[in-house]
């Protein structure tokens, strides 16, 4: 079931610009009024095109741990950087990949 549509009386369309310069929540605005926080914002963008809202201030998400450097962090056994290496040469995938000839050490 829907409800009816509420219609905006010219008080209730004041009453809503005096929360709205106040600095009240539209989603506040709407519950006490007795309807949806869209019909609040479609009202405001409709009627009350002069009263500018502010968004709340956001809390900047943390930076995600870095990871832990695992046992597999090895020197590469042909140009000496530390990397994530695979077991068996230990040898990174730039040397493995310009190495035409297959040889491990040089």
């Amino acid at each position: 079931m829907t409800k009816a549509p509420m219609e905006w009386t010219p008080q209730k369309v004041g009453r809503v610009k005096a929360m709205l310069e106040q600095g009240i929540p539209v989603r506040e605005i709407a519950y006490q009024l007795g309807t949806t926080r869209n019909a609040v914002l479609g009202i405001k963008f409709r009627k009350l095109r002069d009263i500018t809202i502010e968004a709340p201030p956001y809390k900047k998400a943390p930076p995600p741990p870095l990871p832990q450097k695992s046992s597999r962090y090895r020197k590469c056994l042909k140009c000496q950087q530390t990397k994530l290496l695979e077991k068996p040469l230990y040898i990174c995938k730039e040397c493995k990949e310009g190495d035409i000839f297959g040889s491990v050490f040089g």
